[in-house]
């Protein structure tokens, strides 16, 4: 059968033996987070439409889909796993899939472009570049196990950014997926127009039948018409079958030969005539694999072995640079020869040769008489080679492959020669590659380190995996980056997903380079790919488990490998010392088999467990197991790591139903740790998740319809201060679980304390009986909730004692880091500043202990109020600043900003100070902290006095009406603003005369008098 309405041969159409119903796909049913846009395109069985996630606040491809039969069923099912397995550059990215009432949807990235290849006909340099980039993706795509058997132009996009995409996997076959029941002999799946002669014998396919689609694709394009030309079905169908094609060349002359010679060889008959794969097909191209030229890495080996190695050579010395294989010798000797050329020097390196004397000889070309005999000839090119090397020339001999007259050459002369391999017999000197530090490796991640502290957690999630040499590392990062779990920055760092754990194999990355397997039985090579894959859990008892051996079998084949030196045993377990890459290759089912045997006999809470459960297949287990990492997490107060681990088994999950227990289970942690990071950005990871949690559930859960209706009240509540709020949180009523009534409770008071006098009462009464009835840590927690409210009485003493006892008495180093940020709070405001700069250094401490990048920013941000209401000189931290714009709560980038523009204004940096003033007018305008902004708005007037009068105007006004303590004489001083003297006085009187002198938010009572023309005894 044929999966597509009709199928088109030139101006021929081939009727299909089994047309698709007519199914409208009106009655399926879309979540609303869904706003339809446009329709992008629609079959038989669905439609998949342009739509607006409103969660996400990006545009997707949603594909709708109607399942009549189990056939069609099965068709969705491969796709989702087809997707899932291919999250690597080139291939579509799924953002989610669920079934829903009458179908089930395909959430993928919206890519907005055109059919491949997307280039004028004539445009070769083009069609070339996108054809490598295409083959490049399809290379992982084979590897990964996968046979699309569908590639045609509309399945290949080519984005606006010019990336060629791959789409639709709908009938996508191999080891990787269950084809079982699309697979039957006889059937034909795929494209008439764009099949292999196998495919329409409906026999076995493998990549070489995509490859044979993308010949057609090809030539289709270059010559502007169909393969077979206009000519009937069942001629066109006998041609494929019985008949090699015509040179592509004799149709498109101008075509230039190494794309014709490619063409023609995807377009083979047999597939035993074609690339056996898609890295042949580029190796046709003359490539590897994609030619653009990838960022440069920033350096981050050891400098000091760049400095003796540039010492030495300009010096005029001869050294051999020495190091394990993956040490960085070549990046070394690169960053070396930069310096040295800084200085003057010609460097050369010479290239491979085939030939005598060929390496040297491509740098100088000496003529030689062909009737010299060797000796003659060596001599002749020493005399050729020793006076550049006076002239401060240095040679560089990276790798193997020079050959062995250059190298004899080099022997006899005297200078700056260095060589990172054997051959040269007398280096003067020995420099030795150590390995590279922690802190070394951290140059490589992008950052920012401030708050979020993204380059020592990359750093922390590398290092277990046995990374230390430089090329070790960089090898590890790259192979990340092919499989999606890490990516590529334009400024040539590393980013690592959350899902790099469950990805990357923590291993050892060879330390011998790769070795040839082939030699060795089936069952050895199994063995050393599995010491390979599953370092470090690879002792010979989990080997017979996982591999379903006889340990004694085990035994013995380790000790074979070791005498091969291929593994070696380190406490207990097999270490490869080679690097495999994949060299036996597991099915898709074997693989499974491994992983999920190895997981279920690690012990719960084992480092890479879970890891192997979800590759495995294992769920029932991997959802435990998720639940104990997460709970972990969260009871360390580390909130994003409870949400990634949560997100990472619930994906894992997608498509099977979760008993009600295990639901209402995940709901409460991703509650709650949505709630305890009290973030705009972990909100949305939350209700993504409960959303689809709410799919997945076997029934109806409580929690997590009240979770989603919670969590949608809080991120109102952080973008603004609406009063209204408070009634929805009351008609939702109290949580049975503690952390999230406490946070319910904690919203309640915030919001309280902008309505009346009994609504507050009410709410502080509510807090008082549920201290009664609470643990130590759930008191803990009121009491911070109710030093808040202190704070807004200006109760200092009070807010200081039960902030400080709140964070004592803290179930989390979260919890505890957000009491000490309350406690140094109160503590500015009472003038206590060492006190506030000790609660701050608490605060930190805390933080980080938590991972929480948002009580870090608070506790910076007190940190550094502190230090300037001491007058200590400060320069602005920008770094801090840019920081604060990551952490996802405009609230603290609005309160980092209220230090940073009144240290700007005072180092005479006007714009920057305007422009970080304005930008807390602008966060802070809509949340009804008006006094706030309006002050900045003031110090934003300061800073230029020619903006608007009318302006300045509402300002003063408003700062002769302020109430709270400080904001109107400080505006009035900004302002330069006469105005009546009881009116400065009023408002100067809101601060106790002793801390006059004390610098305020901006400026102290004594600066805003001065600039208003007053000593502080003018003012009665």
């Amino acid at each position: 059968m044929v999966h597509e309405n009709e199928a088109t041969l030139g101006a021929t159409s081939l009727p299909v033996s089994v047309r698709a119903p007519s199914l409208s796909v009106v009655d399926v049913e879309i979540p609303e987070r869904y706003e339809i846009i446009r329709t992008l395109g629609q079959g038989g069985f669905g439609v998949v439409y342009l739509a607006h996630d409103r969660l996400l606040g990006q545009d997707v491809a949603l594909k709708v889909l109607v399942t009549p039969d189990e056939t069609l069923a099965a068709r969705v099912r491969r796709e989702v796993s087809a997707l899932r397995l291919l999250r690597v550059p080139g291939v579509v990215g799924i953002i989610d899939d669920q079934p829903v009432a009458g179908g089930h949807l395909l959430v993928m990235e919206y890519i907005d472009g055109e059919a491949f290849p997307g280039a004028r006909r004539d445009d070769f340099d083009t069609i070339r570049q996108r054809t490598v980039e295409l083959l490049d993706t399809l290379s992982r795509v084979h590897g990964a196990g996968i046979v699309h058997r569908d590639l045609k132009p509309p399945n290949i996009l080519v984005g606006r950014d010019g990336r060629v995409i791959v789409l639709d996997f709908g009938i996508a076959g191999g080891d990787a997926v269950e084809d079982r029941d699309l697979t039957r002999s006889g059937n034909f799946i795929g494209t008439f127009r764009y099949a292999a002669p196998e495919q329409l014998r409906g026999g076995p396919v493998d990549a070489r039948a995509d490859l044979y689609a993308v010949g057609c694709i090809l030539r289709e394009h270059v010559s502007g018409s169909s393969v077979y030309g206009e000519v009937s079905v069942a001629e066109a169908m006998r041609r494929r079958l019985t008949s090699e094609l015509d040179p592509v060349r004799e149709r498109v002359p101008s075509l230039p030969k190494v794309l014709a010679e490619l063409i023609d060889r995807l377009l083979a008959r047999e597939p035993a005539a074609r690339p056996r794969n898609a890295g042949a097909a580029l190796r046709l191209l003359g490539l590897a694999r994609t030619t653009d030229k990838p960022p440069e890495r920033p350096w981050f080996g050891r400098r000091d072995a760049v400095d003796e190695l540039v010492s030495r050579l300009h010096c005029g010395e001869s050294v051999r640079l020495s190091g394990q294989p993956g040490a960085g010798r070549t990046r070394t000797v690169q960053e070396a020869a930069r310096v040295l050329e800084s200085l003057g020097h010609d460097v050369v390196c010479l290239p491979r040769g085939a030939r005598p004397l060929s390496s040297l000889r491509w740098w100088l070309d000496v003529p030689l008489n062909a009737a010299s005999r060797l000796p003659e000839a060596l001599q002749q090119m020493v005399s050729a080679v020793q006076p550049r090397l006076d002239r401060g020339a240095v040679i560089v001999v990276d790798g193997y492959g020079v050959d062995g007259t250059s190298l004899e050459v080099l022997n006899r002369v005297q200078g700056a020669v260095v060589s990172t391999v054997g051959g040269l017999r007398t280096p003067r000197a020995l420099v030795r590659l150590p390995r590279v530090r922690r802190d070394d490796v951290a140059s490589l991640f992008a950052g920012p380190e401030r708050l979020l502290h993204r380059q020592s957690l990359s750093v922390a999630r590398i290092w277990p995996m046995g990374c230390r040499y430089a090329g070790q590392v960089v090898s590890t990062l790259e192979r990340a980056v092919e499989v999606g779990a890490a990516t590529s920055e334009p400024d040539g760092t590393y980013s690592l997903t959350q899902s790099f754990e469950v990805t990357v194999t923590a291993r050892t990355v060879s330390s011998r380079g790769s070795a040839d397997l082939t030699t060795l039985g089936v069952a050895q090579r199994e063995l050393v790919e599995w010491a390979d894959a599953m370092a470090p859990h690879t002792t010979p008892v989990l080997a017979a488990e996982s591999l379903g051996r006889p340990l004694w079998e085990v035994d013995a084949d380790v000790l074979d490998l070791q005498r091969l030196g291929l593994v070696v045993v380190r406490e207990g377990a097999i270490v490869c010392q080679v690097e495999t890459d994949g060299t036996i290759g597991w099915s898709e089912r074997r693989r499974r088999s491994v992983h999920a045997t190895l997981g279920s006999a690690l012990a719960e809470g084992t480092p890479d467990r879970l890891r192997y459960l979800i590759i495995g297949g294992d769920l029932s287990r991997a959802l435990n197991e998720g639940l104990l990492i997460a709970r972990r997490s969260l009871a360390s107060g580390n909130g994003t790591e409870c949400l990634a681990v949560a997100r990472t088994v619930l994906a894992a999950a997608v498509g099977t139903r979760l008993p009600l227990a295990v639901a209402s289970a995940y709901a409460e942690i991703v509650a709650t740790a949505a709630a305890e990071e009290a973030t705009i950005a972990a909100c949305d990871v939350a209700l993504y998740d409960l959303n689809r949690l709410e799919n997945l559930s076997e029934g109806e859960v409580t929690l997590i319809t009240r979770g989603i209706a919670f969590l949608r009240l809080c991120r109102r509540l952080w973008q603004s201060v609406d009063i209204s709020i408070l009634g929805d949180l009351d008609r939702l009523g109290p949580f049975a679980e503690e952390a999230l009534e406490l946070a319910r409770q904690g919203a309640r008071l915030r919001l309280a304390r902008h309505a009346d006098a009994d609504t507050l009462a009410h709410v502080l009464a509510e807090l008082s009986l549920l201290r009664s009835e609470a643990s130590r840590s759930t008191a803990a927690a009121i009491d911070g909730i109710e030093s808040l409210q202190a704070y807004r009485e200006a109760r200092w003493a009070d807010a200081m004692r039960l902030s400080a006892r709140s964070a004592r008495g803290a179930a989390t180093p979260a919890r505890a880091a957000r009491a000490w940020v309350s406690a140094g709070a109160a503590a500015l405001e009472a003038f206590e500043l060492d006190r506030a700069l000790s609660s701050a250094k608490h605060a930190i401490v805390e933080a980080r202990r938590a991972g929480h990048a948002l009580h870090e920013g608070h506790a910076e941000w007190l940190a550094r109020t502190a230090l300037y209401r001491t007058e200590r000189p400060l320069a602005v931290d920008h770094e801090l600043i840019v920081a604060s714009q990551q952490v996802g709560s405009p609230d603290l980038e609005a309160q980092i900003c209220t230090t940073e523009a009144p240290i700007a204004f005072r180092n005479g940096e006007l714009a920057l100070a305007a422009k970080l003033a304005r930008r807390v007018v602008t966060l802070w305008g809509p949340t009804g902290r008006g006094d706030e902004a309006a002050l900045y708005e003031g110090l934003a007037w300061a800073c230029d006095p020619e903006s608007s009068s009318e302006v300045r105007s509402r300002l003063i006004e408003h700062a002769c009406g302020s109430t709270v303590a400080g904001m109107g004489i400080q505006l009035l001083g900004l302002l330069r603003a006469d105005v009546p003297a009881d009116l400065r006085a009023r408002q100067a009187a809101q601060v106790d005369r002793r801390w006059w002198s004390r610098r305020l938010d901006v400026l102290s009572v004594e600066e805003s008098l001065a600039r208003l023309g007053l000593a502080p005894s003018d003012v009665s």
